[in-house]
């Protein structure tokens, strides 16, 4: 069956959707279910407590169609790592990413649905959020010699970023030497061949168009998080990528195609009619 990965925003209209009894049938008869970590932490986050036992619950049920899936930044570590040790073996996807101990974890919940917990996830979260748009803004003066004013479109950056010398690839370096402990000889051709990683510098390279080179006056197309940025490293893992965000859909789609990913990614509210006509 295709494999489906929600975005928080996808799990929470799930929550209200008043059919979701019928669509949670759909996705046990039609999809395997992948919850990511990150998932997991936006939910236990959630400042309500009858809220984030609501989205626990669905979490429990879903998890029971599928399997839980590893942090983004853990990852990206974990490819870098697997590469350093044998370059020319090195294949993407047999690098397990699973996590069980998440999965039960969201079965017995010890730990998750706590408030103490949510509001240390809170705080974590938005630290992440701050940080990332600040290293992107800051990344304006460094890139300043690409002519970000020649650069009106995000595409336009995406160009701009993947020539070669760019300051896209010592972030990739940086990404890989965070992992391995060291830097590839062909850092390019490391990126080339592993989807997770070069999804998140597409990611990034939007992030940097959205907060650095992006005008003021133009609309803001691709405003998504830090954390739904680097949702991107799940695309590969899916076969269907379900978001409610409108910021994040447009970011998403736009590095997909850059990647050339075949993962699909809807709207909540096109996936629900789809699954509802079927």
């Amino acid at each position: 069956m295709p494999t489906i990965i929600f975005d928080t925003s996808g799990l929470n209209e799930l929550a209200r959707d008043p059919e979701s009894g019928v669509l949670l049938a759909g996705i046990r008869s039609g999809f395997r279910v992948r919850l990511t970590e990150t998932n997991v932490n936006e939910i236990s986050a959630t400042r309500n407590a009858e809220r984030r036992e609501l989205l626990l619950r669905l979490c429990q049920r879903l998890v029971n169609a599928g399997d839980c899936i590893r942090s983004s930044q853990w990852i990206l570590n974990a490819m870098s790592s697997r590469h350093s040790a044998d370059p020319e073996g090195f294949d993407w996807r047999q690098v397990g990413v699973g996590f069980q101990a998440l999965e039960e974890e969201i079965s017995r919940r010890r730990f998750l649905g706590n408030d103490g917990v949510a509001d240390e996830l809170r705080t974590d979260n938005k630290t992440t959020h701050k940080e990332f748009k600040a290293l992107l803004k800051a990344a304006r003066a460094e890139v300043a010699p690409l002519t970000w004013d020649g650069a009106s479109t995000a595409t336009e950056v995406l160009d701009l970023l993947t020539v070669d010398n760019s300051p896209l690839w010592r972030l990739a370096e940086d990404i890989y030497r965070y992992g391995a402990g060291n830097v590839a000889a062909d850092i390019r051709g490391f990126v080339g061949c592993c989807p997770p990683v070069e999804a998140t510098l597409f990611a990034v390279c939007v992030g940097l168009y959205q907060w650095g080179a992006r005008r003021k006056k133009q609309q803001s197309v691709y405003g998504a998080g830090a954390l739904d940025l680097l949702m991107a490293a799940y695309l590969p893992y899916c076969d269907w990528f379900i978001t409610a965000d409108s910021g994040q859909y447009a970011a998403l789609h736009l590095l997909r195609e850059r990647a050339g990913l075949r993962t699909e990614i809807t709207k909540y509210s096109a996936w629900k009619e789809s699954i509802l006509v079927a």
